[in-house]
């Protein structure tokens, strides 16, 4: 029952992390910086402009932060929860879960199941 457990907490903490969109979110930090970058090497803003264009870049990377820090903190809450309340009922051990979590039976089919879930959505976007 903990390799169910183990891998439950750990589908469902990827299975999460899209649902929250922190991928999105993650893509849209490449998106600040390299607007940052084009900013930096603007020859017809002044330095002030620059700056204006650099702050509010550094806040959107700020809320970004705090949202996929968030995002996480829920994504991996909510499973655990679960996990942690079947442990309080004696059907798993919690700490035998998690140890099983970085098992590299686990390991390995959340990799796959991250290829794979990666390909079919980029052929659901094509």
């Amino acid at each position: 029952m903990n390799w169910l457990a183990a891998t439950f907490l750990v589908v469902a903490f990827l299975v999460l992390l899209q649902v929250l969109r922190v991928p999105a979110r993650v893509a849209e930090i490449g998106g600040v910086a390299r607007a940052a970058l084009r900013t930096l090497r603007a020859r017809d803003l002044d330095d002030a402009e620059k700056e204006r264009a650099m702050r509010a870049g550094s806040l959107r990377l700020f809320g970004l932060f705090g949202r996929i820090a968030l995002a996480a903190a829920v994504a991996f809450a909510l499973p655990a929860g679960i996990v942690a309340a079947l442990a309080g009922l004696g059907v798993v051990d919690w700490h035998v879960t998690l140890e099983l979590t970085l098992s590299w039976q686990i390991l390995l089919g959340a990799t796959v199941l991250g290829v794979v879930a990666m390909g079919w959505r980029g052929r659901a976007r094509s």
